[in-house]
């Protein structure tokens, strides 16, 4: 065996010819034999920690005093258009020249509005 792979740890053989070592050939039963108990041990050990760090944050969140059933918004009226994926919203530059749509109730839903030359840029990039 070579001295430099004993010392890290690897097995090896003598290779023939050169006189150096080449790594012994890993088998499957390496990796289920001395591998995977201490991975499924930490693995187990990280479930028990973010369960137990969790489990008051979780609870308060969906079954706490202060959760809600339903959007908590009228969903009617905040909507988007499919106009407005290739209009430009108010606030932006072609929004400052009057190329802009009010077409959102608020600046929130405005942000998703691309406009025409960034949804040609994106099809352009599919084609491509």
């Amino acid at each position: 065996p070579c001295l430099a792979a004993a010392t890290a740890g690897v097995p090896s053989r003598p290779s023939p010819g050169c006189g150096s070592c080449l790594p012994a050939p890993v088998t499957p039963g390496w990796l289920w034999g001395s591998a995977l108990p201490p991975v499924l041990k930490a693995l187990g050990v990280c479930a028990v920690l973010a369960g137990a760090l969790l489990a008051y944050p979780l609870y308060m969140h969906f079954a706490g005093p202060l959760k809600f059933s339903g959007t908590g918004f009228l969903m009617d009226h905040y909507s988007e258009d499919l106009v407005a994926y290739a209009a430009f919203p108010l606030q932006s530059l072609a929004g400052l020249f009057g190329w802009g749509a009010d077409l959102a109730p608020n600046a929130t839903e405005a942000t998703s509005f691309l406009g025409a030359p960034l949804l040609l840029l994106f099809g352009a990039a599919l084609v491509l």
